[in-house]
């Protein structure tokens, strides 16, 4: 009876040594796939914080741009301003240029050519196609 106790120690011991050695290596394989996941990870991290910092150094640099470009629209637009209230106020003119002055009709005066009166419906009707 107690050889027979024994005997069934001796197997369920094996199976359980078994069991355990399956599960340590169950437990060492899932520890070592998560510090490689965990490790991955990191390296991803690191390079989209790398281009992170690149972008917002890029988008610095692009609106200091636009500051210095728009400044120099602002003083291009003060300048043509100017020169184009100067050109209409004073008659002024630049280098090489010639002043030409247009007057406006005055209101008393009759057009040159007489004044053509609308023809009427019937009478486009027949001329277009009666009219050789």
């Amino acid at each position: 009876m107690i050889n027979q106790k024994r005997k069934l120690r001796k197997g369920k011991t094996k199976v359980n040594l078994l069991t355990s050695i399956f599960f340590l290596i169950f437990i060492a394989s899932f520890i070592l796939f998560l510090t490689v996941s965990n490790i991955r990870l990191q390296a991803r991290r690191e390079e989209v914080l790398r281009e992170i910092k690149a972008i917002t150094k890029e988008i610095d640099e692009l609106e200091e741009q636009k500051q210095i470009f728009q400044a120099r629209i602002s003083q291009q637009e003060h300048r043509h301003i100017l020169e184009r209230e100067a050109r209409t106020r004073f008659s002024l003119k630049g280098p090489g240029e010639q002043v030409v002055v247009i007057l406006e009709p005055e209101q008393g005066l009759l057009p040159t050519e007489p004044l053509k009166k609308d023809k009427g419906f019937w009478q486009r009707f027949l001329d277009f196609f009666f009219h050789l």
